[in-house]
């Protein structure tokens, strides 16, 4: 209902007593004497009105209450989309966190593995640099003691050997002189009793001047006459005796002849005089003896020159004791060498080194048999462990370096390539209890990419890092 279906109110006009009334109504608001319908009436259009008015209110407050829920809504969603969103990236970020905090664990891991090795390879490279400096020093004093020993040696046979060498070069050559002009005179006289040799003389002449010419033995340290022959001479003087002994009498007949013969013994002077224009003594050979350094070592073998030349043994005063050959002062050839802490060497020498074929016997078990070069393990060999362990390839100055196999006790058993004791490389690991792995190693433990391969047949291509799996790969 609108404002113009509501009826104006009655009015009563006519009379005073209606102006009154209608003065009194106004006044009072509310008329004292009203007509039922016509208060009805207004009081029906009174309570439209209000319900008119109720309705806008509710209307609106409806409206206004709808748009703060449609606000609020509005507001959770996107405060909870906001939120969810924080919050994945949010884990995103605790998971890049967590992966850097493990990648940071395993670089810490790996520097700190890197700088033991480092500590363990300085400490090795300063324990063989001292074990060097010690060898040197030995080596360097070694070498003193033979030259001073050398030394006095030489000074003092050097003066008595040189005046005794002289006194019997005189006398000897004086003596062959003697002889010589002696057996000058028994030619001269052997020439005018027996004149048909004389062209077998001649002959025998020529081949004497032939031999002279040839001589290598300095003029100066013998007499012209000195018969030496050549193998021509030898010849010569067979057909010569021969030729003698059909027309002459027999040599042990000396007395036919008149003259005296050269004896066996001054033939024998000949020869030891030749030795002693030779510088080469009788007993050059070697002989035994037993010498005590000053150092404290000990010797006891043979000698040549005043040198340790032959067979010989060679204690130290620190307790290692060598057997076997010497060369001029110098372990050469076959040996045994026992250390002080019990280790034993057997095997061959070279340069007073440990160099060759040999076998060492360590005192914890382990034994070594293949090639050695100066002193360490260098080459084709098989070391076996206490453990029972055996390796068998190659060696690098003293360490497992290049291809080899290492077989365990409990069965693994590796094949592959070594440095420095440790896996490295390309190899080939097998499980005793089944199943190997193939790819690459790095310092001992498998890094890279390698292939599993379990009991039953399966493979599985992988990449591997500080010997853990990390994430397959495509095979």
């Amino acid at each position: 209902m609108s404002d113009a279906d509501i009826e104006p109110e009655p009015r009563l006009v006519g009379d005073s007593t209606a102006g009154s009334l209608q003065r009194r109504t106004e006044a009072h608001a509310v008329p004292e004497l009203v007509d039922a319908t016509a208060a009805l009436d207004i009081v029906r259009r009174y309570v439209e009105a209000e319900r008119r008015r109720n309705r806008r209110i509710v209307v609106w407050t409806s409206t206004v209450a709808f748009f703060v829920v449609v606000f609020v809504l509005t507001a959770f969603i996107s405060i909870g989309i906001f939120v969810l969103n924080r919050t994945s990236q949010t884990a995103d970020r605790v998971d890049e966190v967590e992966q850097r905090a493990q990648a940071y664990v395993r670089n810490v891991a790996a520097a700190t593995n890197r700088m033991l090795q480092i500590e363990g390879l300085s400490q090795d490279i300063a324990r063989e640099f001292r074990q060097g400096e010690r060898e040197r020093f030995k080596a360097t004093e070694s070498v003193k003691l033979n030259l001073q020993r050398f030394s006095r040696w030489v000074l003092r046979k050097g003066e008595s050997q040189e005046e005794q060498m002289q006194a019997q070069l005189e006398e000897r050559l004086a003596q062959i002189e003697a002889k010589s002009s002696e057996r000058e005179r028994q030619l001269e006289e052997l020439r005018k009793d027996y004149g048909f040799l004389q062209d077998e003389y001649a002959s025998l002449q020529a081949a004497m001047e032939k031999r002279e010419a040839r001589q290598e033995t300095p003029r100066a340290a013998r007499s012209p006459l000195s018969p030496v022959w050549s193998d021509d001479d030898v010849l010569d003087m067979d057909n010569l005796l021969a030729a003698l002994e059909q027309t002459v009498p027999p040599i042990d007949d000396a007395s036919s002849w008149g003259v005296p013969l050269a004896t066996s013994d001054q033939n024998d002077e000949v020869v030891e005089l030749r030795s002693i224009l030779e510088d080469e003594p009788a007993d050059s050979s070697g002989h035994a003896s037993a010498v005590e350094f000053p150092n404290g070592d000990r010797y006891q073998g043979q000698i040549k020159y005043g040198l340790l030349h032959g067979w010989g043994v060679y204690t130290t005063r620190q307790g290692n004791r060598y057997e076997g050959n010497f060369n001029y002062d110098m372990r050469e050839g076959e040996g045994t060498l026992v250390f002080a802490n019990g280790d034993k060497y057997v095997g061959e020498f070279r340069d007073d080194r440990i160099s060759g074929k040999g076998t060492m016997i360590y005192t914890n078990g382990s034994r070594y048999t293949g090639e050695f070069e100066d002193g360490k393990k260098h080459g084709k060999g098989v070391l076996r462990f206490a453990n029972g362990d055996t390796y068998t390839g190659d060696f690098t100055n003293d360490a497992r370096t290049g291809f080899g196999t290492y077989n365990f006790t409990d069965g693994d058993r590796y094949t592959g390539e070594f440095l420095d004791g440790l896996r490295h490389g390309q190899g080939r690991y097998t499980y005793g209890v089944g199943g190997e792995y193939v790819g690459e190693f790095k310092d001992g433990k498998k890094q890279g990419e390698g292939i599993t391969i379990y009991p039953n047949g399966k493979q599985v291509k992988g990449l591997w890092e500080d010997d853990q799996f990390v994430r397959p790969l495509p095979m």
